[in-house]
Protein backbone atom coordinates (compact mmCIF):
# COMPACT_ATOMS: atom_id res chain seq x y z
CA UNK A 1 0.00 0.00 0.00
CA UNK A 2 1.38 3.39 -1.08
CA UNK A 3 1.92 6.23 1.53
CA UNK A 4 -1.25 8.23 1.26
CA UNK A 5 0.74 11.50 0.70
CA UNK A 6 3.20 9.75 -1.99
CA UNK A 7 -0.21 8.34 -3.95
CA UNK A 8 -1.86 11.80 -3.55
CA UNK A 9 0.88 13.35 -5.46
CA UNK A 10 0.93 10.84 -7.98
CA UNK A 11 -2.46 11.48 -8.42
CA UNK A 12 -1.83 14.91 -9.12
CA UNK A 13 0.90 14.13 -11.74
CA UNK A 14 -1.27 12.09 -12.99
CA UNK A 15 -4.41 14.42 -13.79
CA UNK A 16 -1.65 17.15 -15.37
CA UNK A 17 -0.32 14.56 -17.75
CA UNK A 18 -3.87 13.10 -18.66
CA UNK A 19 -4.83 16.66 -19.90
CA UNK A 20 -8.15 16.18 -18.09
CA UNK A 21 -7.37 18.68 -15.20
CA UNK A 22 -10.20 21.57 -14.58
CA UNK A 23 -8.35 24.66 -13.21
CA UNK A 24 -10.54 23.82 -10.60
CA UNK A 25 -7.96 20.55 -10.03
CA UNK A 26 -4.89 22.99 -10.86
CA UNK A 27 -6.29 25.24 -7.63
CA UNK A 28 -6.58 22.40 -5.88
CA UNK A 29 -3.05 21.25 -6.25
CA UNK A 30 -1.38 24.94 -5.60
CA UNK A 31 -4.06 24.76 -2.47
CA UNK A 32 -2.37 20.71 -1.52
CA UNK A 33 1.08 21.81 -1.91
CA UNK A 34 1.18 24.90 0.38
CA UNK A 35 -1.12 22.87 2.80
CA UNK A 36 2.11 20.70 4.44
CA UNK A 37 6.32 20.60 3.56
CA UNK A 38 5.80 16.79 3.50
CA UNK A 39 3.27 17.33 0.24
CA UNK A 40 6.03 19.21 -1.61
CA UNK A 41 8.31 16.72 -0.89
CA UNK A 42 6.44 14.09 -2.31
CA UNK A 43 5.59 16.08 -5.71
CA UNK A 44 9.32 16.81 -6.12
CA UNK A 45 9.82 13.24 -5.63
CA UNK A 46 7.25 12.10 -8.61
CA UNK A 47 8.01 14.60 -10.72
CA UNK A 48 11.27 13.31 -11.26
CA UNK A 49 9.76 10.56 -12.32
CA UNK A 50 8.78 12.45 -15.44
CA UNK A 51 13.00 11.35 -16.40
CA UNK A 52 11.03 7.89 -17.38
CA UNK A 53 9.86 9.40 -20.24
CA UNK A 54 13.64 8.74 -21.71
CA UNK A 55 12.71 5.24 -21.29
CA UNK A 56 9.19 4.64 -23.17
CA UNK A 57 9.49 4.41 -26.73
CA UNK A 58 10.62 7.10 -28.76
CA UNK A 59 7.42 7.65 -30.58
CA UNK A 60 5.33 7.64 -28.27
CA UNK A 61 8.11 10.51 -26.72
CA UNK A 62 7.73 12.71 -29.54
CA UNK A 63 4.22 12.62 -29.78
CA UNK A 64 3.39 13.15 -26.26
CA UNK A 65 5.07 17.06 -27.19
CA UNK A 66 2.74 17.47 -30.35
CA UNK A 67 -0.49 19.60 -30.68
CA UNK A 68 -3.03 18.48 -28.92
CA UNK A 69 -4.33 15.26 -31.45
CA UNK A 70 -5.45 11.57 -30.63
CA UNK A 71 -1.51 10.67 -30.74
CA UNK A 72 -0.68 13.26 -28.37
CA UNK A 73 -3.64 11.74 -25.93
CA UNK A 74 -2.24 8.41 -26.12
CA UNK A 75 1.50 9.60 -25.28
CA UNK A 76 0.44 10.91 -22.70
CA UNK A 77 -1.79 8.09 -21.45
CA UNK A 78 1.16 5.97 -21.94
CA UNK A 79 3.75 7.82 -20.05
CA UNK A 80 1.63 9.07 -17.48
CA UNK A 81 1.06 5.08 -16.56
CA UNK A 82 4.86 4.48 -17.25
CA UNK A 83 5.15 7.20 -14.09
CA UNK A 84 2.82 5.50 -11.89
CA UNK A 85 4.74 2.59 -12.80
CA UNK A 86 8.51 3.88 -12.32
CA UNK A 87 7.00 5.70 -8.75
CA UNK A 88 5.13 2.76 -7.20
CA UNK A 89 6.74 -0.19 -8.36
CA UNK A 90 3.09 -1.92 -9.98
CA UNK A 91 2.69 -3.55 -12.97
CA UNK A 92 0.02 -1.01 -15.02
CA UNK A 93 -2.16 -2.80 -17.36
CA UNK A 94 -2.18 -0.77 -20.26
CA UNK A 95 -6.43 -0.83 -21.06
CA UNK A 96 -6.64 0.03 -16.83
CA UNK A 97 -8.27 4.03 -16.70
CA UNK A 98 -5.30 5.68 -14.66
CA UNK A 99 -8.05 6.59 -11.48
CA UNK A 100 -8.69 3.35 -10.83
CA UNK A 101 -4.91 2.65 -10.71
CA UNK A 102 -4.92 5.72 -8.01
CA UNK A 103 -8.35 5.20 -6.65
CA UNK A 104 -8.93 3.99 -2.89
CA UNK A 105 -12.33 2.14 -3.85
CA UNK A 106 -13.05 1.55 -7.42
CA UNK A 107 -15.42 -0.15 -10.00
CA UNK A 108 -15.33 -1.88 -12.92
CA UNK A 109 -18.12 -2.04 -16.09
CA UNK A 110 -21.10 -3.19 -15.02
CA UNK A 111 -20.30 -3.30 -11.11
CA UNK A 112 -22.13 -1.47 -8.28
CA UNK A 113 -20.24 -1.38 -4.77
CA UNK A 114 -21.35 0.01 -1.64
CA UNK A 115 -19.09 1.14 1.33
CA UNK A 116 -20.23 1.94 4.76
CA UNK A 117 -17.63 4.95 5.46
CA UNK A 118 -18.57 5.68 9.11
CA UNK A 119 -21.89 5.60 10.79
CA UNK A 120 -24.37 7.84 8.89
CA UNK A 121 -22.40 8.12 5.82
CA UNK A 122 -22.90 5.44 3.30
CA UNK A 123 -21.41 5.75 -0.19
CA UNK A 124 -22.63 3.62 -3.72
CA UNK A 125 -19.91 3.89 -6.39
CA UNK A 126 -21.86 3.08 -9.97
CA UNK A 127 -20.05 1.31 -12.87
CA UNK A 128 -16.57 2.67 -13.73
CA UNK A 129 -16.30 4.67 -10.80
CA UNK A 130 -13.08 6.03 -8.98
CA UNK A 131 -12.79 7.62 -5.74
CA UNK A 132 -10.70 8.63 -3.15
CA UNK A 133 -11.08 8.62 0.40
CA UNK A 134 -9.12 10.15 3.18
CA UNK A 135 -9.97 11.88 6.58
CA UNK A 136 -9.13 15.25 8.34
CA UNK A 137 -10.02 16.88 11.10
CA UNK A 138 -13.15 14.67 12.24
CA UNK A 139 -14.09 15.14 7.99
CA UNK A 140 -14.54 12.88 5.65
CA UNK A 141 -13.14 13.82 2.36
CA UNK A 142 -14.21 12.43 -0.81
CA UNK A 143 -12.48 12.70 -4.33
CA UNK A 144 -14.50 11.89 -7.47
CA UNK A 145 -12.14 10.91 -9.84
CA UNK A 146 -14.30 9.01 -12.35
CA UNK A 147 -17.81 7.79 -12.88
CA UNK A 148 -20.69 8.34 -10.26
CA UNK A 149 -21.93 7.70 -6.99
CA UNK A 150 -24.15 8.58 -4.37
CA UNK A 151 -23.53 9.73 -0.96
CA UNK A 152 -25.85 9.10 1.88
CA UNK A 153 -24.64 11.29 5.01
CA UNK A 154 -27.40 11.24 7.57
CA UNK A 155 -24.91 11.92 10.80
CA UNK A 156 -21.38 12.70 9.11
CA UNK A 157 -19.69 15.65 8.00
CA UNK A 158 -18.45 15.20 4.36
CA UNK A 159 -17.18 17.30 1.30
CA UNK A 160 -16.84 16.20 -1.88
CA UNK A 161 -14.68 16.97 -4.37
CA UNK A 162 -16.18 16.54 -7.90
CA UNK A 163 -13.06 17.98 -9.80
CA UNK A 164 -15.56 20.81 -11.03
CA UNK A 165 -16.55 21.73 -7.54
CA UNK A 166 -16.61 20.96 -3.63
CA UNK A 167 -19.72 20.20 -2.03
CA UNK A 168 -19.73 20.31 1.40
CA UNK A 169 -22.38 18.31 3.84
CA UNK A 170 -23.64 16.67 6.76
CA UNK A 171 -26.97 15.68 6.46
CA UNK A 172 -27.92 15.17 2.68
CA UNK A 173 -28.58 13.20 -0.35
CA UNK A 174 -26.50 13.62 -3.50
CA UNK A 175 -25.56 11.80 -6.18
CA UNK A 176 -22.56 13.27 -8.57
CA UNK A 177 -21.64 12.00 -11.99
CA UNK A 178 -18.15 13.53 -13.63
CA UNK A 179 -17.43 13.95 -17.63
CA UNK A 180 -14.99 15.32 -19.78
CA UNK A 181 -16.88 18.81 -19.51
CA UNK A 182 -18.46 19.06 -15.82
CA UNK A 183 -20.54 17.48 -13.52
CA UNK A 184 -24.00 17.09 -12.80
CA UNK A 185 -25.36 17.15 -9.20
CA UNK A 186 -28.19 15.78 -8.05
CA UNK A 187 -28.91 16.86 -4.30
CA UNK A 188 -31.94 14.31 -3.91
CA UNK A 189 -31.97 15.72 -0.23
CA UNK A 190 -30.55 18.03 2.62
CA UNK A 191 -28.68 20.93 2.32
CA UNK A 192 -25.12 21.59 1.07
CA UNK A 193 -22.59 24.10 0.99
CA UNK A 194 -21.25 24.13 -2.85
CA UNK A 195 -17.57 25.82 -3.78
CA UNK A 196 -16.20 26.79 -6.91
CA UNK A 197 -13.05 28.73 -7.13
CA UNK A 198 -14.28 31.68 -5.03
CA UNK A 199 -17.78 31.43 -5.29
CA UNK A 200 -19.88 29.88 -2.09
CA UNK A 201 -23.48 29.20 -2.28
CA UNK A 202 -26.20 27.50 -0.32
CA UNK A 203 -28.24 24.41 -1.88
CA UNK A 204 -31.62 23.57 -0.86
CA UNK A 205 -32.75 20.28 -1.68
CA UNK A 206 -34.22 18.86 -4.05
CA UNK A 207 -31.95 20.47 -6.52
CA UNK A 208 -29.89 19.84 -10.07
CA UNK A 209 -26.90 21.34 -10.76
CA UNK A 210 -24.97 21.37 -13.37
CA UNK A 211 -21.28 22.10 -12.73
CA UNK A 212 -19.31 23.29 -16.10
CA UNK A 213 -15.72 23.26 -16.27
CA UNK A 214 -16.39 26.99 -17.76
CA UNK A 215 -18.74 29.20 -17.12
CA UNK A 216 -21.62 29.73 -13.68
CA UNK A 217 -23.12 26.91 -11.84
CA UNK A 218 -26.51 25.90 -13.77
CA UNK A 219 -29.66 25.03 -11.32
CA UNK A 220 -32.22 23.17 -13.32
CA UNK A 221 -34.94 20.61 -12.27
CA UNK A 222 -33.97 17.81 -9.67
CA UNK A 223 -34.48 14.16 -10.91
CA UNK A 224 -36.14 12.22 -8.07
CA UNK A 225 -35.08 8.78 -10.11
CA UNK A 226 -31.50 9.73 -10.45
CA UNK A 227 -29.74 7.25 -8.00
CA UNK A 228 -32.56 4.75 -9.70
CA UNK A 229 -29.03 2.78 -10.67
CA UNK A 230 -28.76 1.74 -7.21
CA UNK A 231 -31.49 -0.76 -7.76
CA UNK A 232 -30.20 -1.65 -11.42
CA UNK A 233 -32.74 0.71 -13.08
CA UNK A 234 -32.86 2.99 -15.25
CA UNK A 235 -36.04 5.35 -16.06
CA UNK A 236 -36.16 8.08 -18.92
CA UNK A 237 -38.30 11.21 -18.77
CA UNK A 238 -39.02 12.04 -22.30
CA UNK A 239 -35.12 11.38 -23.14
CA UNK A 240 -33.61 11.53 -26.56
CA UNK A 241 -32.95 7.35 -27.75
CA UNK A 242 -29.32 8.40 -27.50
CA UNK A 243 -28.89 9.71 -24.28
CA UNK A 244 -30.72 6.39 -22.59
CA UNK A 245 -28.58 4.04 -25.28
CA UNK A 246 -25.32 5.94 -23.62
CA UNK A 247 -26.52 4.91 -20.29
CA UNK A 248 -27.30 1.51 -21.19
CA UNK A 249 -23.87 1.48 -22.81
CA UNK A 250 -22.35 2.66 -19.64
CA UNK A 251 -23.05 -0.33 -17.57
CA UNK A 252 -21.81 -3.39 -19.79
CA UNK A 253 -18.73 -4.33 -22.09
CA UNK A 254 -19.10 -4.30 -25.91
CA UNK A 255 -20.75 -1.65 -28.18
CA UNK A 256 -24.27 -0.89 -28.43
CA UNK A 257 -24.78 0.68 -32.64
CA UNK A 258 -27.29 3.12 -32.92
CA UNK A 259 -28.88 4.28 -36.14
CA UNK A 260 -28.37 7.76 -36.04
CA UNK A 261 -31.67 8.79 -37.57
CA UNK A 262 -33.45 7.31 -34.72
CA UNK A 263 -30.69 9.43 -31.61
CA UNK A 264 -33.47 12.09 -31.23
CA UNK A 265 -36.92 9.99 -30.58
CA UNK A 266 -38.52 10.62 -27.38
CA UNK A 267 -38.74 7.34 -24.87
CA UNK A 268 -39.76 7.44 -21.49
CA UNK A 269 -39.90 4.20 -18.71
CA UNK A 270 -38.06 2.23 -16.37
CA UNK A 271 -35.99 -0.12 -17.98
CA UNK A 272 -33.32 -2.81 -16.37
CA UNK A 273 -29.83 -0.83 -16.37
CA UNK A 274 -27.87 -4.14 -16.48
CA UNK A 275 -29.30 -6.14 -19.43
CA UNK A 276 -29.09 -3.47 -22.27
CA UNK A 277 -30.85 -6.05 -25.07
CA UNK A 278 -34.19 -6.59 -22.63
CA UNK A 279 -34.01 -2.50 -22.22
CA UNK A 280 -33.87 -1.87 -25.74
CA UNK A 281 -36.61 -4.56 -26.80
CA UNK A 282 -38.54 -2.89 -24.20
CA UNK A 283 -37.96 0.40 -26.29
CA UNK A 284 -39.45 -1.66 -29.43
CA UNK A 285 -42.66 -1.97 -27.70
CA UNK A 286 -43.27 2.15 -28.14
CA UNK A 287 -41.25 3.03 -31.01
CA UNK A 288 -40.15 1.18 -34.26
CA UNK A 289 -36.88 0.29 -33.54
CA UNK A 290 -35.48 -3.51 -34.46
CA UNK A 291 -32.55 -4.85 -31.96
CA UNK A 292 -29.88 -7.22 -33.39
CA UNK A 293 -27.29 -8.88 -31.39
CA UNK A 294 -23.90 -9.51 -33.41
CA UNK A 295 -21.52 -11.98 -30.92
CA UNK A 296 -21.22 -11.37 -27.63
CA UNK A 297 -19.83 -8.06 -27.29
CA UNK A 298 -22.45 -6.12 -30.24
CA UNK A 299 -25.80 -5.03 -30.47
CA UNK A 300 -27.17 -2.92 -33.09
CA UNK A 301 -30.23 -0.54 -33.23
CA UNK A 302 -32.15 -0.09 -36.40
CA UNK A 303 -35.17 0.94 -37.88
CA UNK A 304 -38.24 -1.50 -37.91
Amino acid sequence: MLEATARQAITWWVLLQSGAASAHDRAGLQAWLHADAGHREAWARVCEVQQGVRRVPASLARAAFQPASPARRTALRGIAAAAVAGATGWGVYRHTPWQRLVADRSTGLGEVRKVALAPGLDITLSSDTAVQISRHGGQHQLRLLRGELLVQAKAASMQLDTGYGLARADHARLCARRGQRGCELQLLEGDLLLERDTDRMRIHGPQGLWLPGHGAVRRHSPDPDAAAWVDGLVVAHDWPLRVLVARLAHHRHGVIHLDPELAERRVSGVFPLFDAELALRAVGHSLPIAVQRRGPFWLSVGQA
